[in-house]
């Protein structure tokens, strides 16, 4: 870049390639600062095999926000979004595990009338509140102190459509949103299948178990908002997004760690790169976690100790351990050998995704652990040569703070009880394992600058979305430091909403 950049972005995921192409639309020269050898981090596509790649350690994204990412054109480099959802297989003890769709019919050929009547009405209750949850992640947080009087304005509009609803609709909403997962869906469901195909996939990014109170919540949000996917999922969206910031100018260097963002008086000045190089600036934007930011990047004492412990209360205990596979054919899903099934849990029932949880309030491996099981080789055969298949296999009961510690003993037998998990819904796949990759908390903390390795740089919980994402004084992007943002998923809306925080910080910017 010739000229001094306007604007600095620290990290290149998705949500910082988002912000760079936002602001960089805004006629902005953007400088994105990537610290390791290749961009996307944990969502861009990674050959863990010759041959064989998958998008990071995070292969899925429903929850992503497609209007962001339809506003930037990324169709024009190459990206193609599916015409539908896999169908999530759960076994069943019939022998015959379900395939749940997220059908506003209920799949009715799958599930038995009564079954595919109380879906349907549960499927009713989500879209008709859809919206409403949309208009919350798709805006910025009103300000905590000082709402302006168009956000009030904006509040009162909310309250008043959700009003509008109806008095049956306000009294359940009320009633299940601060309730356990467990207690909702059996209450709305009577197939024990039904239920873990709307719990497990929910409890991924949280340390809870569906007894937890407020779990109907992430239920209800990945039910009411997922969609369609891109062909790639991720990794996709990382390459779609580098061609268009690369059209749009930016700049990206990759091996460029930053030590510290200077600060004077009157704010940002620079960032300071491990080398010794400064790059002097105005505009910083952060898609690094939040305690990193403004905990180790900035000089001591430039903020408040108020803010400062606001930060360093930001929760990020990672829980998810990743187990990549290549495997030498497409697995074949038991009592599902005729279908192509791409995603799959384990669980047989809320109890055995209680007891998984209990695990981590003691920080021991769980002793039976479900896990969640994507093959994005169906979709997308690029991912694994000719014939063969990329299976990415989650648990997401595993502790980063192991209390035995890590040690090469846990880790193999972490990665048998995966790949018994797995074996269990597809007989014989452990066969067909070419090479295996696990990556555990602590790797993904290692490999990606994750804190706690945490899939989202914080835990999703009531506590830490909207207003305290991450926190009171942080939600609005901006922070206390003069031309420093925050920009990444520990950001509102976060976590698995792509494309929300990058787009939202852009405009906090600008506008600043």
């Amino acid at each position: 870049m010739s000229a001094r950049p306007d604007v600095v972005v620290l990290g290149s995921e998705i949500e910082a390639l988002v912000a760079a192409a936002c602001l960089a639309r805004a006629g902005k020269r953007v400088l994105v600062l990537e610290r390791g050898a290749t961009p996307g981090g944990r969502h861009a596509h990674e050959e863990f095999h010759p041959g064989f790649r998958a998008s990071g350690v995070w292969p899925g994204c429903e929850l992503a926000r497609r209007e962001r990412f339809d506003a930037l054109g990324l169709e024009r480099h190459g990206l193609a979004w599916r015409d539908d959802e896999p169908a999530l297989l759960v076994p069943d003890p019939s022998g015959c595990p379900l395939l749940y769709r997220r059908d506003p019919a209920g799949h009715a050929s799958e599930l038995p009338p009564g079954e595919a009547e109380r879906l349907a009405r549960l499927r009713a209750f989500l879209v008709k509140l859809a919206p409403l949850a949309a208009g919350l992640l798709d805006e910025p947080p009103p300000a905590a102190a000082r709402p302006s009087s168009q956000e009030l304005l904006g509040l009162a509009g909310k309250a008043l459509r959700l009003r509008m609803l109806g008095r049956a609709e306000l009294f359940t909403l009320a009633r299940v949103l601060p309730s356990s997962a467990r207690d909702w869906l059996e209450e709305s469901l009577g197939m024990e299948a039904v239920r873990v195909a709307l719990a497990a996939p929910a409890l991924a990014g949280t340390v809870l178990g569906p007894r937890a109170p407020g779990t109907s919540l992430f239920v209800f949000l990945r039910e009411a908002l997922a969609r369609p996917e891109p062909v790639g999922g991720p990794g996709a969206l990382v390459a779609a997004l580098l061609a268009l910031t690369r059209e749009l100018g930016v700049e990206l260097r990759t091996r460029a760690e930053v030590r510290r963002i200077v600060v004077g008086a009157d704010g940002v000045r620079a960032v300071e790169l491990a080398g010794g190089e400064t790059i002097e600036t105005a505009r910083v934007a952060s898609a690094l976690p939040p305690g990193r930011t403004l905990l180790e990047l900035l000089p001591p004492g430039t903020l408040s100790p108020s803010v400062e412990r606001a930060a360093a209360s930001f929760r990020a205990r990672g829980a998810t351990a990743v187990l990549r596979l290549a495997l030498d054919r497409p697995p074949v899903f038991a009592g599902r050998t005729s279908e192509s099934v791409e995603h799959a849990v384990s669980a047989r029932s809320l109890d055995e995704l209680e007891r998984a949880a209990d695990a981590l309030k003691y920080g021991v491996l769980p002793a039976a652990p479900w896990v969640e099981v994507r093959i994005p080789s169906r979709a997308d055969p690029a991912l694994a040569p000719a014939g063969k298949a990329v299976a990415v296999v989650a648990c997401h009961t595993v502790p980063h703070a192991l209390a035995e510690g890590w040690s090469a003993a846990g880790r193999a037998r972490l990665e048998q009880a995966l790949l018994a998990a797995f074996e269990g819904i597809a007989p014989g796949v452990g066969s067909t394992v070419l090479a295996r990759e696990l990556l555990t908390p602590v790797d993904i903390e290692a490999r990606y600058g994750a804190p706690g390795g945490h899939l989202h740089d914080g835990e999703l919980a009531l506590d830490q979305l909207w207003l305290q994402r991450p926190s009171l004084v942080l939600a609005r992007y901006a922070t206390p430091v003069a031309g420093l943002f925050l920009c990444g998923s520990g950001a509102h809306p976060g976590g698995p909403f792509l494309g929300g925080a990058g787009t939202l910080a852009a405009r906090a910017l600008v506008r600043a």
